[in-house]
């Protein structure tokens, strides 16, 4: 029986096992971070360009953030979290 695994998956977002971990695993947050974002601003109903205007940063901007395609700074994403209406907590466990 064949056994469904998410190996291609695993491959696409984390690269190959010689990778390096910092690399890897920003990678994996950036998509998962962009797509929260993506989320929260559809559900406020904002498009690219107001949710942009908003932060004062320009709708190309938005769309690498939302697609993981950008590494954002603690000052940028505060601005996220502030016009989005929502507190930023970051975790260390």
């Amino acid at each position: 029986m064949k056994k469904n695994t998410l190996y291609p998956m695993e491959k696409e977002f984390l690269g190959n096992k010689d990778d390096e971990p910092k690399v890897i695993y920003g990678s994996l947050y950036n998509v998962q971070l962009g797509s929260k974002i993506k989320q929260l601003r559809e559900e406020r109903k904002l498009t690219q360009t107001q949710f942009g205007a908003l932060i004062n940063k320009p709708e190309g901007n938005i769309s690498k953030l939302e697609n993981g395609k950008f590494n954002p700074s603690v000052e940028y994403l505060l601005k996220v979290a502030k016009a989005l209406e929502m507190r930023l907590e970051i975790r260390f466990e």
